[in-house]
């Protein structure tokens, strides 16, 4: 059977049987019951009935990401964790993707915890202590390569490590002693179990979670909507002026989608009146590879703030919420200064051009998750509409 699958099913790689199966060459008895519809399962529930009530800061990001890989893995039940799936990678000898994400923020979030009284402060963190301690218990727990390939890591996580501060510290004209009391990370409603094992830095600010209320316009039967967002901020650092910075730290040099981050932090501090109106924020993007970006961010109004979330929460709930539309499209469209229907035609061909080349380089958010075949989801009657209600507060407030 193998031999005979790979056989009418060729691959180009080394082994065959990875290609989609053609109706063509099924059976008529298997064919019978697909297309009389006898598997067809009748839905119990709409989307919209089946109220997303509570969503975390990540699943925010990643509708506005990849609306179909979101809206699919939440009706299937998956759950994931804050990393994106694009950057999961297991390889050999070679420290988990998620797992070297979380390493560094823990050591991170250690060495920014304040010294006790009457202890003595220090012009720096002792990186290589703090990692030691974190990698020791992974090491234990079999997650940690150890040996010749535990070295060569530890030397590359202490130097991103090392990148962060200096960077850090250049950019906001302060030392380390200042970025210690005036760095905070901010946490709403529930607190993933182990989170805090280590105890509580001096930089945590555990709140509620946010309730957000989307009113019903319509006189009609129908409840207005209420939502709670939960989840982890960014880092937000506040000068002795009172500006304002939130600041991602990635290893490698970010890309223009991670600005997402810093808009729905935004947004929600906005809704909570956290960030007064008119405060002036900065966003930075701080890498590992000592390639910093730096922006300006436009604050919208807290009424604004509260609007679009609740909108955007209520689109999550309908049926028509999983289209293909990569947010990479959105940002790179956007560049062509397009409107109306040069912009539904110019998106339909780049959805084509990239659907076409090779799945090593589609390079778009949607290749990543529970929907494989994208080819079978057709793309959203007007893109632009949806661009434009999904993401024109994110260029007036980010990429302006």
């Amino acid at each position: 059977m193998r031999e005979l699958f790979d056989q009418e099913f060729p691959s180009s790689g080394s082994s065959g049987g990875f290609q989609r199966i053609s109706p063509d060459w099924l059976s008529p008895e298997v064919m019978l019951p697909i297309t009389a519809g006898a598997f067809r399962i009748k839905a119990t529930e709409s989307v919209a009935v089946k109220q997303l009530s509570s969503v975390a800061f990540s699943r925010l990001r990643k509708f506005l990401e990849s609306p179909l890989q979101s809206t699919a893995g939440h009706l299937l039940g998956l759950a994931e964790d804050e990393e994106d799936v694009s950057e999961k990678v297991d390889e050999p000898l070679v420290l988990v993707r998620l797992s070297e994400w979380l390493l560094l923020r823990k050591v991170w979030n250690m060495g920014l915890n304040v010294p006790a009284k009457g202890s003595q402060q220090k012009s720096h963190p002792e990186w290589q202590k703090l990692y030691r301690l974190q990698a020791q218990r992974m090491e234990l727990q079999g997650e940690m390569p150890t040996g010749i390939f535990g070295e060569a890591m530890q030397i590359r996580h202490l130097r991103i490590l090392k990148n962060w501060q200096k960077q850090l510290t250049a950019v906001l004209e302060t030392d380390w002693n200042s970025l210690q009391k005036n760095l905070s990370q901010f946490y709403f409603g529930a607190v993933r179990k182990g989170k805090f094992n280590e105890g509580l830095t001096g930089t945590d600010r555990i709140l509620p979670a946010v309730n957000i209320q989307k009113e019903n316009p319509e006189p009609s039967d129908s409840e207005n909507m209420y939502f709670k967002i939960q989840g982890e901020t960014e880092w937000w650092y506040t000068d002795e002026s009172g500006n304002r910075y939130v600041i991602y730290f990635s290893e490698r040099e970010s890309k223009d989608k991670a600005w997402l981050r810093h808009f729905l932090d935004v947004l929600v501090l906005l809704a909570v009146d956290i960030i007064p109106e008119g405060t002036q924020v900065t966003g930075l993007c701080i890498t590992g590879e000592g390639k910093r970006k730096s922006r300006k961010i436009h604050l919208p109004s807290r009424q604004q703030a509260q609007d679009y979330l609740a909108n955007l929460l209520q689109e999550m709930n309908t049926e028509h919420a999983a289209v293909l539309m990569p947010v990479e499209s959105v940002l790179e469209l956007a560049k062509e200064n397009l409107t109306g229907a040069d912009y539904n035609s110019r998106y339909t061909e780049w959805m084509d051009a990239k659907l076409n080349s090779s799945s090593e380089n589609l390079g778009i958010s949607s290749q990543y998750g529970p929907v494989k075949f994208l080819t079978d989801i057709a793309y959203p009657e007007n893109p632009h509409q949806l661009m434009n209600r999904r993401f024109q507060l994110f260029f007036e407030t980010v990429l302006v």
